[in-house]
């Protein structure tokens, strides 16, 4: 039995249009349609994108497609659809704000790669040239409304064209890449229902000064449109504005005030103390890019990572030996933060390029469910291996490229262990063993992700078993949109600034590039106070790694220096009870010297 036509008068509508296609074609052709871009939607699939945006402002996308750079264009029916659309321009979508813009080339009918259409976009970049000045980084677009040129172009003979110009000079002023301090819109009619604001703010989040003086803003409102934008702004002038000269709400400066965290001026006048927002946006710890707690956490931790990288990056099955039967692994994403790169430029890339990840992240502020947080929670070898095993193969540059991974180590006494923490980046290189694990419900299954440079963060618990033996207790990754490391690029600081801590905390010591066995050196690694002779002697002697091994498990537990450390362990054969009895022996007779002591 057919249900076709029910509730929605199907049979009628297919009656009505029956042999009627061609004109049906015809007249959709010739209707008006006017085209949008959207970015930043890279998290969920078109469909959830598409349907995200009919539910949120009643307007239906036409003509979806993703273009090369992970855009996606569509069409809208009438132009106050696209102007609608690009209000919502910021909205949250999938952990990420939209970009959504009206274009230039905004009908249907392939308009946007006509001869009027490259003679437009031409004469655009040209005016937006003559208006930068590289020198002082300033951006004029004043009374550009007026502007001969574009005048007699139509630029501003109607609403529609005017909606369109200002998103399209916003989008070359993105491809020129042009570096801008001031940027100045003084006197171009902008109201309140305006969206320039709103763009501007997403093309440049970071401008230092802006104008908007002799426009027509009349409320205070208008300014919410640049929420979270503007983040830098130092210096508003609003002028000659009617929320300025004519309004009854006295207030309205504080309200300007509060949308820009950083303004010290409005109108020419002083709002708040520069040095006390200075201070407060200012870190008051130097940046370092490594910390270890003291010398024996620094070289448990470097050659943990180390080694375990070097296997993670090539046979991951083989550290399964690390991880005991009570032993916690899960990984997350998180697309949401940190910010987008300061340039503007988005480094997400395009594409569904989480789909290897998405089925399997164990982001709690997601993930409400108690079962689903559960079922991605891997406990013990076999569960862990599968989990490893649907990660995209990686390569991490650990000792190519030190300065972008960052380094945090320190004591964890109640489980006699240490907590290690790496931030830095990966390159994937290959696809997962097990890109989805059967059985799991995800609508990004089956999915080609793309392979690409990420930012992450891994912390560790690491406990020490019998004979010093490693176990990992808990094994937590963060994955990240890939942004630059400037983060933890290392600040100079005073020498009395650093009294207290040793030279690994202030950042200033290299990974070791021996590689020694995943086994910590001593069971207590607790050492009062140990001069800066340094352990890592032991790592240039032309050792085996278990010679190294036996070597710093002998020095932890005697104190001797490096050098007698090596010829106890030579007398003894490398036999680390004799060296240990040994010892002991001949401290009690008194028959080692001070200085063979560290």
């Amino acid at each position: 039995m057919s249900y076709r036509g029910r509730g929605r008068g199907g049979y009628g509508r297919n009656q009505f249009n029956g042999g009627n296609n061609y004109v049906n074609h015809q007249s959709f052709a010739a209707q008006p349609s006017y085209t949008v871009e959207i970015r930043n939607w890279n998290n969920a699939s078109k469909d959830d994108l598409v349907s995200f945006i009919a539910r949120k402002t009643r307007i239906k996308l036409q003509n979806v497609i993703v273009d090369h750079t992970g855009t996606i264009q569509a069409t809208v029916n009438t132009q106050k659809d696209a102007t609608d659309l690009v209000n919502w321009n910021g909205v949250k979508f999938a952990g990420q704000s939209l970009k959504i813009t009206a274009n230039t080339g905004s009908n249907g009918n392939g308009n946007a790669g006509s001869p009027d259409t490259a003679r437009t976009i031409q004469l655009l970049k040209q005016f937006l040239l003559s208006r930068y000045n590289a020198e002082i980084r300033f951006l004029d677009l004043t009374n550009m409304v007026n502007d001969p040129t574009l005048v007699s172009q139509g630029l501003f003979s109607s609403a529609s064209t005017s909606s369109k110009m200002f998103p399209a000079l916003m989008k070359l002023a993105s491809q020129e890449n042009l570096q801008v301090d001031t940027i100045s819109m003084a006197n171009n009619n902008i109201n309140d229902s305006n969206t320039y604001l709103s763009i501007l703010g997403s093309t440049f989040p970071h401008v230092k000064n802006l104008s908007l003086q002799d426009n027509n803003i009349q409320k205070v409102r208008f300014f919410e449109n640049c929420r979270h934008k503007f983040t830098r702004l130092r210096e508003l002038v609003i002028m000659n504005n009617p929320l300025t000269t004519q309004s009854m709400d006295r207030n309205y400066r504080s309200e300007v005030i509060r949308h820009f965290p950083r303004l010290i001026m409005l109108d020419g006048e002083y709002v708040r103390d520069e040095n006390k927002v200075s201070t407060i946006f200012k870190f008051p710890a130097p940046t370092v890019s490594m910390f270890f707690e003291n010398e024996t956490t620094q070289g448990v931790a470097t050659n943990f990572l180390t080694n375990y990288l070097k296997l993670w990056d090539s046979s991951r099955d083989q550290l399964l030996q690390l991880y005991a039967p009570e032993s916690q692994f899960s990984f997350q994403i998180d697309t949401a933060h940190p910010s987008p790169d300061p340039t503007g430029s988005s480094t997400v890339p395009s594409g569904n390029s989480w789909s290897y990840y998405l089925s399997n992240s164990r982001n709690l502020t997601r993930i409400s469910n108690e079962k689903s947080r559960m079922s991605r929670l891997a406990v013990g070898q076999d569960q862990i291996l599968r989990l490893f095993n649907c990660l995209p193969m990686t390569s991490h540059k650990l000792l190519e490229k030190i300065d972008q991974f960052a380094i945090e180590s320190w004591s964890f006494p109640q489980l006699n262990g240490i907590i290690v923490s790496l931030h830095g980046e990966f390159e994937e290189t290959a696809a997962p063993v097990q890109p989805v694990q059967s059985g799991v419900r995800s609508h990004y299954k089956g999915q080609r992700s793309s392979l690409s440079k990420r930012s992450f963060d891994r912390t560790f618990v690491i406990v020490f078993g019998p004979n010093g033996a490693m176990i990992v207790a808990s094994d937590l990754l963060l994955i990240r949109p890939h942004i630059p490391t400037n983060a933890w690029v290392v600040t100079k600081r005073n020498p009395e600034a650093a009294v207290g801590t040793t030279p690994s905390a202030a950042g200033s010591t290299e990974i070791s590039r021996t590689s020694t066995p995943l086994t910590h050196p001593a069971a207590h690694p607790e050492v009062p106070n140990p001069q800066p002779q340094p352990t890592s002697q032991l790592l240039n002697t032309n050792l085996t790694p278990q010679q190294q091994e036996l070597a710093h498990k002998v020095l932890m537990e005697t104190k001797l220096n490096p050098e007698f450390t090596l010829i106890l362990c030579e007398q003894s054969q490398w036999n680390y009870e004799a060296a240990i009895q040994a010892f002991r022996s001949s401290h009690q007779q008194g028959q080692i010297p001070p200085h063979a002591f560290t």
